[in-house]
């Protein structure tokens, strides 16, 4: 008796054992992802958050920073602070909570959006600096004088702990996190455009920069890997360019043809991949429409249309056809729900297959890019000098 119920007993415990590893296996993970330490979140300028979003559409509160530099977008530590800055030069330090933990003057004119990892976060500004200031007090911690404007944000690779800027004229500039320039690459005159786009970064440190008709690869000591020349280019437009999976990405007009192009290029040695077969029309200047890219598909607004869908043979997939069409770059998260300012920013929405979550009226004219933090929405409008949070 007692043997039978002592396998009674084994059998009763390797059922429930059972279960649990069943129970263990059906777990969906949380996503846990890294802040938004960049103006287009990660050092390779997808734009994507692998978090979620607000699900309301609740204006939580306002913050008045004084009026900032086109395209700003709030950047955020693995602490939840925010940081941003004016276009005169005063630095703030947010916390989750919506509170200003520090305000600092820099003493000099912001050009736009920071870049922000451990104890330091850096702007760049238009009195030809690069600025490195503590994330404890706001203090000035390095400066590099660059010697050329530039109305790009840095972009700081978050895992080797480097930095790069790329400037009106040409330059190229790695730096670390101390302030020491590692390298100043001189891309020569760029003849048309008064700004060359920021430079897009991958895993191993690579750097992907775009001027006129050429394409570069540097490694992280910006020794050259390679470069192209593309003669039926007539030069790039947006303000970033995008690595993802092996390959670059960014927009591009055609001397005499109206409208603007997704170009792809293969990472490892610049080959020209494709063009986009639709010539949809990218807004070329206008520093809020940036490419995002997915694991799925490629997104960019069109401000005739709605939002269109690129697969990664450069195929136009689909176009979500939208009554108000975007003027901001488009923010997707992890539950595939997408964000977006409308109507030169008088209303804010988000929707998921082509429905609408939610939809809000901030009546502000123009919304800078989004950037999220903890399920919340953040950003800055241009007529009214406002830090926006939404849930």
């Amino acid at each position: 008796m007692r043997k039978t119920l002592f396998l009674k007993l084994i059998i009763f415990f390797l059922i429930i054992s059972s279960c649990e590893e069943e129970k263990q296996e059906i777990v969906i993970s949380t996503p846990d992802p890294a802040p938004w330490r960049n103006a287009r979140y990660d050092y390779s300028n997808t734009g994507y958050y692998p978090g979620y979003g607000p699900t309301e559409g609740v204006i939580v509160d306002t913050i008045n920073i004084g009026r900032v530099y086109e395209g700003t977008t709030p950047v955020f530590d693995k602490n939840g602070n925010c940081y941003i800055a004016n276009e005169e030069g005063i630095a703030y330090k947010i916390d989750s909570t919506f509170s200003i933990v520090w305000s600092v003057d820099l003493d000099t004119r912001i050009s736009g959006s920071a870049s922000v990892l451990d104890s330091v976060v850096v702007w760049v500004s238009l009195d030809e600096l690069v600025l490195g200031v503590s994330t404890l007090d706001g203090s000035t911690l390095w400066t590099i004088d660059t010697g050329d404007m530039s109305g790009n944000p840095p972009i700081i690779h978050s895992e080797l702990k480097f930095g790069v800027l790329t400037t009106q004229h040409g330059f190229l500039f790695i730096f670390d996190l101390y302030g020491n320039i590692i390298k100043n690459i001189d891309l020569g005159e760029n003849n048309y455009l008064d700004y060359i786009p920021a430079p897009a970064l991958d895993e191993e440190g690579n750097i992907y920069a775009v001027t006129r008709n050429d394409a570069y690869c540097f490694d992280m000591f910006g020794n050259e890997v390679w470069h192209k020349t593309y003669e039926e280019y007539y030069h790039h437009f947006g303000n970033f360019v995008s690595y993802y999976d092996g390959k670059i990405f960014y927009k591009t007009h055609l001397e005499y043809v109206s409208g603007f192009y997704i170009v792809s290029v293969d990472a490892t040695n610049g080959k020209l991949l494709w063009m986009s077969n639709t010539n949809h029309q990218l807004h070329g200047f206008n520093p809020y429409y940036e490419l995002t890219i997915t694991d799925d598909f490629i997104l960019t607004p069109n401000e005739f249309v709605g939002i269109e869908y690129f697969d990664f043979d450069g195929n136009n997939d689909s176009t979500t056809e939208l009554e108000d069409e975007p003027y901001t770059s488009v923010l997707i998260d992890f539950n595939n729900d997408i964000f977006f300012g409308s109507r030169f920013g008088y209303f804010l929405y988000s929707f998921n297959d082509s429905s609408i979550n939610w939809s809000l009226s901030i009546d502000h004219y123009y919304i800078y890019d989004l950037a999220v933090n903890d399920g919340k929405i953040f950003f800055v409008t241009r007529e009214h000098p406002y830090l926006w949070l939404i849930e």
